[in-house]
Parts: structure tokens; sequence; C-alpha cells
């Protein structure tokens, strides 16, 4: 019995000898016609000549057939909703290959139990007589030493009916980002069950720092605070003031994150602070550091409300707290002021003329400023 998934299968529908040429462990056989159920005699000859050739075989829906004829093991097409149930696990020996073309399939091939999924809705077609198509599965090298990890985001919960969002958590993406994020989270998944892959996941919500993008709403407040309370501008434009989020501080994640590829066993890992805060939340304390009223400066557009809002997300890190023995140590306060106080240095630098006013790569304090003055030193 081969104990393992080649890359490369003929899906074919009848025998065909000129398939059996071919001597190489890559290369395995599905048989799923759906249209007429092969003649025994075609059928026996097929598994005759795959254990002749120790060629991989599947037979397609059929379990009866994958025990008569000795095959390798069982293919579950994506239409396959209900899988085979009894009398296929009773076989512990027989494998079980299936295909998915989306999120929700994949899903469902887990639970059937597939030790290996096709993920595309593509067959490549070769010219074979009665070959229904060639699919190439290209498999990420199985290399004990090779360690993966994806990072997959709170947005992947949407707008959950849950006070609170932990790794059993029902997904509901509610934007493009956060769908193709899914993507990428279930095929990690799909990888690891398939592939014994040390591929873990983990799920961060908002994680800031002071080198946090001018396009987060996190550093747009933050950085705005520090221009108006210098007299560089004098408001600041934002969407929902409304929505809750889980901050957190970006490098005490990535202490988390190492920690997740340390682990002997791959699994997925809600990284969060436990607590949740308003945009406004966020501003009031932004516009407080420096001093200001922020109902003062701070207006609202429609223009920046997303098409369809995602209100709430507040994390539960109890497993990454229990498994990874690590908690959040930063305040939502203290990692505000640490943002802010950032933002007033750059932007004090650019006044002192010791600075360029874009985003700085890294913090003042450790960076080499590029200064206006520089010239005047050669």
């Amino acid at each position: 019995m081969h104990k393992y998934f080649p890359k490369s299968f003929a899906i074919i529908d009848g025998y065909d000898k000129s398939l059996f040429k071919y001597n190489t462990s890559d290369f395995g056989i599905i048989y799923r016609n759906y249209k007429s159920i092969s003649a025994c005699s075609e059928l026996n000859k097929i598994a005759l000549n795959c254990r002749k050739k120790r060629i991989p075989f599947f037979i397609s829906n059929n379990i009866r057939q994958v025990i008569k004829y000795k095959a390798t093991g069982i293919y579950l097409p994506a239409f396959n909703k209900s899988g085979i149930r009894n009398l296929l696990f009773a076989k512990k020996n027989i494998l079980v290959l299936g295909s998915a073309h989306n999120a929700r399939e994949i899903k469902e091939k887990i639970n059937q139990g597939c030790d290996a999924i096709f993920v595309s809705p593509v067959f490549k077609t070769k010219n074979y007589k009665k070959t229904l198509g060639i699919y190439k599965f290209n498999l990420l090298t199985r290399n004990s030493k090779i360690k993966f990890y994806q990072a997959s985001t709170s947005e992947m919960y949407g707008n959950n009916k849950f006070k609170t969002q932990n790794e059993e958590t029902p997904f509901s993406p509610a934007s493009p980002y956060a769908i193709s994020k899914l993507y990428a989270h279930w095929i990690t998944n799909v990888y690891r069950k398939s592939y014994d892959m040390f591929a873990s996941c983990g799920i961060l919500f908002n994680h800031e720092s002071p080198i946090r993008g001018m396009e987060f709403v996190s550093r747009k407040i933050t950085n705005a605070a520090a221009e108006i309370s210098l007299g560089l501008k004098d408001k600041l434009v934002l969407g929902n003031l409304n929505a809750k989020r889980d901050w957190g501080f970006a490098q005490e994640y990535m202490q988390a994150v190492h920690s997740v590829m340390q682990q002997e066993k791959p699994d997925n890992f809600v990284i969060c602070t436990g607590e949740s805060h308003k945009v406004s939340d966020f501003v009031k304390e932004a516009f407080d550091i420096v001093g200001l009223n922020w109902k003062k400066y701070v207006k609202t557009d429609k223009k920046f409300f997303r098409p369809l809002e995602l209100n709430y997300l507040r994390g539960d890190a109890k497993k990454a707290a229990k498994q990874l023995k690590w908690k959040p140590k930063t305040t939502f306060k203290k990692l505000v002021k640490m943002m802010v106080d950032e933002d007033v240095k750059r932007w004090k630098n650019f006044l002192d003329g010791k600075a360029f006013p874009w985003d700085a790569p890294l913090y003042p304090d450790e960076s080499k400023l590029i200064t206006r003055l520089s010239s005047r030193k050669n």
C-alpha cells in the first residue's frame, strides 16, 4: 500500500495501456467514470497494472470497488457532500483524496476525513485516448526542517455575533482583504493536515507601533494629533468613530509569533489584548496627550466609511496564554502615548531642520536622520 500522494495524476474513465509506460513514484491514477460503471475486467486490468508498476490508484466515490480491487484509496470529488461513512473508516489502510474549489468545499473535505485535497478548478488536458485530464499537483516540500507561518487576521471574523473571538469562532469576512486572508488561512490548515507539515497560523488582532503605516487609522490619528499640536495642521477627517477594535503593541505580538514557531506541533493561535476600544477612544487619548480637545479638530466624512462596516472585534487569547505562556504587557493608554510621542518627535525634528517630513523608517532615537543641512557639512 502506498502511503504517499504523487505530484501528478491521470484522471481516467477506462483502461488505457499507454498510461502504464510511466515508471515514477510521482505519478498516480484516478478512475472516475460518472456516466457508467466500467466492466469488472477493465477495472481489474487497471488495478493489476497499477500494482505491477507500483502506481497509486484511486477510485472515485465507490468504496466497495476500492476494497474489491485493492486500490490505494478513494477519491471524493467536490460535488460529493456526504463522504463515505462507516465502511470507509473501518478500513484504516485506505487513503482519502478529495477536491475542492473554494473555502466552503475545503472545510467539507476536511470534515469528510480527506488525507489530501486538490484545491483548483482546472484540470490540464493531455492527449491520452481515455484520459479526462492530468492535474499537476505542486506540493510544498515535506522537509521536517521547514516551518511555515501564515499571517492570518482578525478581519476574517467579520461581523459575527460573539462577544469575543477565539480559534473556534466561525469566520464571516466582510471585505476582499478578509476573504483572501481566509483562503490563505484555510489552505494552510489543509496542507498541515494533508501532508503533516509544520504550518501554523497566527490570527493577529490590530497590532500597532510608532512605525505603523500612515494608511492605517491608528497612525493617521497619532500623526494628525502631533501635527495639530505643533500648528502644522488644523483638522483630522475620519470615518466611523464608533467602530471598536482590539489594539495591541506590534513588538509584543511578534514575540508571540516567534513562540508559535517554537512549538513542537503546528497550530492556530489568536493573538490579542482582550480589550476593545472605539476609534473615538483612540482619538480622545491621542489628543489628550498633546493637551487638546479632540472634538474641536476631528470631523467625519462618509467617504471614509467602509461599504460593509466591521463594527466590533475583541479577541480571546486564552490558548496563547496557556500554550505559549504569552500575555500582552503594553496597555492601550501606553500604546497610544508611545505612538503620539514619536510622531511629535518626528515633526519637531522637521521644524528644527533636522529631518524631512515624510514618515521615518525607524524610531527617531534609533535612526540616522537625513538632514536638510547635510550638504553644509560637506
